[in-house]
């Protein structure tokens, strides 16, 4: 009998950090990979998204400038998949 074996990695979540004083929104992510670089993405319909930042060292991913007024959603992707 063949058996597979793999790890599933801990959840990362995205949590908001607030806006910093130049009026840039901050997300962090947690249980995440500081190995891997990671982009943030945004989007107003959940279709069409935007790359707004990079980061590999743990840090809040920001969105500048500005959230501008009305609903946006984030997204995080590896970048080495």
């Amino acid at each position: 009998m063949l058996t597979n074996y793999f790890t599933v990695p801990p959840m990362t979540v995205l949590c908001p950090v607030g806006f910093d004083t130049n009026g840039c929104f901050q997300i962090q992510m947690t249980n995440c990979d500081n190995t891997i670089s990671y982009i943030l993405q945004c989007s107003t319909d959940c279709v069409n998204w935007t790359s707004l930042s990079t980061n590999s060292s743990g840090q809040p991913l920001i969105d500048f400038p500005a959230v501008p007024a009305g609903s946006r959603f984030y997204r995080v992707k590896n970048l080495q998949q």
